[in-house]
């Protein structure tokens, strides 16, 4: 068994396991995602997750398939959620498509773990003077920085930055978001692992550095 790098529908990230079962093949999914607090309603929170890395996913399977384009294409055409795969140039290697290793993978998937940072209950990572990207009319995609965090009321009191002045706002847990896809151009292709893992460089390092300056390593 192996790891390769598939292209994943994320409106149809649902239905793979579910269309896998029915291939009778040996298969694992990992897609790595972050979880996001979308709202709260009736004492409840809503989460949606946002893949992190776009369209990218790892399925693990059997070797002898991934030597056969024609049996990857057709696995591809069985399982909606999958669109395709990454494949090598002819006469690279034994396999016709990118692999990624079982450590690379874990990894990945810890990461998407641990950058999960904005559940209701993970927002005491943030503190005065964190800055951080506000989402929702009527702050769409300003910089803000944090004065207060009052968890009762789930409300945040942060300096928000419009040219060159600041203005003191109070914002819903909600509108705090930090977005993964910032300058990210959906219109060019990875062909690389390393080059995927190169195009998110910048959002990755910018969500550690929140965990670490927040004590959360």
């Amino acid at each position: 068994m192996k790891w390769v790098i598939a292209f994943i529908d994320h409106k149809k990230r649902g239905t793979i396991a579910r269309d896998f079962s029915k291939l009778q093949i040996e298969y694992e999914i990992g897609i790595p995602v972050i979880r996001i607090l979308r709202k709260r309603f009736k004492n409840k929170q809503h989460f949606d997750t946002v893949p992190l890395m776009f369209n990218y996913g790892f399925i693990r399977l059997p070797r002898h398939i991934l030597k056969s384009r024609e049996r990857l294409m057709d696995i591809k055409d069985k399982v909606a959620g999958v669109y395709n795969w990454m494949y090598k140039k002819p006469g690279e290697d034994k396999f016709v498509v990118e692999t990624v290793s079982e450590k690379k993978v874990k990894e990945l998937l810890q990461r998407s773990e641990d950058l999960s940072i904005f559940s209701g209950s993970e927002m005491n990572r943030f503190k005065k003077g964190d800055f951080i990207i506000l989402r929702g009319y009527p702050f769409e995609g300003l910089k803000a920085e944090i004065q207060y965090i009052n968890h009762q009321t789930r409300r945040i009191t942060v300096n928000i930055f419009i040219m060159s002045c600041t203005r003191e706002v109070e914002v819903n847990y909600e509108n705090v978001f930090y977005s993964v896809y910032e300058n990210f151009d959906e219109s060019v292709s990875a062909t690389s692992l390393d080059e995927i893992e190169s195009r998110y460089k910048n959002s990755f390092d910018r969500l550690q550095y929140k965990k670490s300056a927040n004590g959360t390593d």
